[in-house]
């Protein structure tokens, strides 16, 4: 190799005569970048079906909210002033009903908003890291940032994951309420008449 030849390689380039250790260096690391990009992908698909899911909760609990409002001009119309129990039954469970779609509204709404996955950009000082490195350099040094970024990333993801079991177990409490509002109002009719 001549001098001229050495110059055009990256200051982190083998020596020839540790060819074959550097080849066996160079598919590990080959392996580690594929296994964290890999890992990568996996929780950008992971935040994606989370924000799919979080999109049709939020319809859902709008289309709730909305039908609330409707119960809400009922009770209002025929049940102001409260006369009996079980009218204030009504009130009281329409009231916690509309606390728990509220709540279950505002935490998915919170899962698609404050929380974004972070991204590795291709930018200049990126291009001239491959153009100046060894690849198994390059490999490792991407490997470390993926799995740096990824660890980010599955935080953020975590906490959306979190907010949206919440928002599901207030959406299961509202169904229950829904289904003890309807006993009540049942019940009602059959001791008051209609």
């Amino acid at each position: 190799m001549t001098m001229e030849q050495d110059k055009r390689l990256p200051a982190d380039a083998p020596s020839m005569q540790n060819h074959g250790f550097i080849e066996s260096e160079r598919s590990k690391l080959l392996e580690m970048y594929r296994l964290a990009h890999s890992a990568y992908r996996l929780e950008v698909d992971r935040s994606r079906i989370l924000d799919e899911k979080a999109t049709r909760h939020l319809t859902v609990l709008t289309f709730l909210l909305g039908l609330m409002g409707f119960v809400g001009r009922w009770l209002a119309g025929n049940l102001v002033p409260v006369t009996d129990r079980l009218g204030l039954a009504l009130w009281l469970l329409s009231a916690a009903l509309l606390a728990s779609l509220v709540g279950a509204w505002f935490c998915v709404f919170f899962s698609l908003r404050l929380w974004h996955l972070k991204l590795i950009g291709v930018d200049e000082p990126m291009i001239e890291y491959f153009r100046t490195r060894y690849a198994p350099t390059v490999y490792h040094g991407l490997a470390r940032r993926l799995a740096k970024v990824n660890a980010e990333n599955e935080a953020s993801t975590d906490s959306k994951a979190l907010l949206l079991d919440r928002a599901h177990r207030m959406m299961l409490a509202s169904s229950l309420l829904f289904v003890a509002i309807a006993i009540v109002f049942a019940f009602r009719v059959f001791v008051h008449g209609a």
